[in-house]
């Protein structure tokens, strides 16, 4: 199932989310790799997962922003599995109408897979971008995918 009408928006090279909206882009995101100029041997994989932040954690306050789950260190217990090894964990922030909005960026390799991970919440709801290739892919298609994952916005 794709995205529903007014789920995305592309801009430019970003994939800006409407937070109220269910996406399942695994296509269109691999579609734009291939536009960027990735070689899609369709073994590189590029997703977003949107779960309510309350499967994520348990708490009785709705999570209004990535913070509210935990810092970077204690949210890479959620986001990294056990086992990978980490290379980067990073948050940055994004000027949005209204305020900054935070993410946090986790990039890991497990079982042969080097992966990357933009996280961004807003209303109760997780907004994941993961772009996923195997680790000798990566030399190749890395700067492509993990861009992909950070231009991750949540509107």
């Amino acid at each position: 199932m794709g995205p529903r009408c007014g789920a995305y928006n592309e801009v430019g090279n970003h994939l800006k989310i409407l937070s109220s909206a269910f996406v399942s882009s695994r296509q269109t995101a691999y579609t734009r790799f291939l536009k960027r100029g990735g070689k899609g041997t369709r073994s590189e994989v590029l997703s977003v997962v949107i779960r309510p932040s309350n499967q994520l954690k348990i708490t009785f306050l709705e999570a209004k922003d990535i913070t509210d789950i935990g810092s970077l260190k204690a949210s890479a217990k959620i986001f990294v599995p056990g086992g990978a090894n980490l290379y980067a964990a990073r948050t940055y922030r994004i000027k949005e109408e209204e305020a900054l909005r935070t993410y946090y960026f986790y990039e890991f390799e497990i079982g042969g897979q080097h992966v990357a991970l933009a996280v961004g919440l807003d209303n109760g709801k997780a907004y994941i971008a993961g772009a996923a290739a195997p680790q000798i892919k990566w030399k190749d298609d890395g700067i492509k995918l993990r861009s992909a994952a950070l231009s991750l916005t949540v509107l």
